[in-house]
Parts: C-alpha cells; sequence; structure tokens
C-alpha cells in the first residue's frame, strides 16, 4: 500500500516537474517581453536568457527520464536556490513563490523516488 502511494506521488512529481520546466525554459527561449524585461531589470544579457532557458529544458525532460532523475533533481535544486537568491537580492519576495514551490516538489520527488527505489529492489 505504502509503496502504491510513494510511486503516486511521485509520478505525479515527475509529471507536474518535467512540465513545468520544460514550460519555464520555453517562455525563455521564445522570449516573451515580459521575461525580457526581468532579465534587463537584472543586468544579464540576453544569452543569459537562453543558456538558462535551454537548461530548464534540460533539466525538465532529465526528471522524466529515470536513470538521468536525481542528477536533474539535484541540479533544478541548485537553480532555484540561486533563482531563490536573485529575487531576494532583488527584492522581488513574492517572486520567491515558485522557486520555493519547485524546491518542495524536488525535495518530495527525492524522497519519493528513494522510496519506491528501494522496495523495488
Amino acid at each position: 500500500m505504502k509503496e502504491n502511494l510513494f510511486g503516486a506521488i511521485r509520478n505525479i512529481l515527475i509529471v507536474f516537474l518535467t512540465l513545468g520546466m520544460v514550460g519555464a525554459g520555453m517562455i525563455k527561449l521564445v522570449g516573451l517581453p515580459e521575461v525580457r524585461e526581468w532579465f534587463d531589470r537584472w543586468g544579464f544579457p540576453i544569452w543569459t536568457q537562453i543558456i538558462i532557458g535551454l537548461l530548464e529544458i534540460g533539466i525538465g525532460l532529465a526528471i522524466f527520464i529515470p536513470k538521468t532523475r536525481q542528477l536533474a533533481i539535484w541540479a533544478l535544486l541548485g537553480e532555484m536556490l540561486i533563482a531563490t537568491t536573485l529575487h531576494i537580492y532583488f527584492g522581488e519576495y513574492l517572486d520567491v513563490r515558485g522557486p520555493m514551490g519547485v524546491i518542495i516538489a524536488s525535495g518530495l520527488l527525492l524522497f519519493a523516488d528513494k522510496k519506491t527505489r528501494d522496495t523495488a529492489l
């Protein structure tokens, strides 16, 4: 019963994080004016927006692949810690909610993924 619960939670988090990160990366690659304004406000050149967009898409896809999931989650946690720090530095305190939600979901996925792998062995 517990294995089924952890498996269901894991699958929901995988879909949530995969779609979320691929979507976030695509928004940066498309270059929406609002996103461009963020990067301008932070003083980042356009190429950083493209690199971060590609990184987010790669992380999102890697979360979906079992063999790369653990590394991808750790990369995502690192990126979200940087994003949280950036928002706090620029006084964008309400914008910390998104990265913090992803950090929580990533932590839960690490736990659920480990639980399901341990019981499957």
